[in-house]
């Protein structure tokens, strides 16, 4: 996925727990942050949630998941994840999401 996004013209940072990605967001205005809904030590929706408490503009989150189930997603839609995306994820989802990330862009 990160070579995937990196060949459609982003600049892909990764981060290895919730707690890096969350110190990440503080430092950088990410546009998009894909969340694997197990990290190890926090799920995809504890890490939105802090997210969205951090001052600035909310990036677009998504879950990426084998499989949840339905209060499993419903956790990630009541956290502020837009999605749950089930690996792997393809080449046209990602080009679906960072058209529409684009479009909002140039609004």
């Amino acid at each position: 996925m990160v070579q995937t996004l990196a060949n459609l013209g982003c600049l892909v940072d990764t981060a290895e727990s919730g707690a890096a990605a969350i110190d990440a967001a503080k430092q950088l205005p990410y546009d998009i942050v894909f969340l694997d809904y197990h990290l190890p030590d926090m799920t995809a929706p504890e890490v939105a949630g802090r997210l969205t408490d951090l001052p600035g503009k909310t990036p677009r989150l998504f879950a990426l998941t084998g499989g949840v189930g339905v209060d499993e997603t419903a956790g990630c839609l009541a956290a502020g994840i837009e999605e749950v995306l089930l690996k792997p994820i393809s080449r046209p989802v990602l080009q679906r999401i960072l058209a529409v990330t684009v479009a909002a862009a140039n609004q």
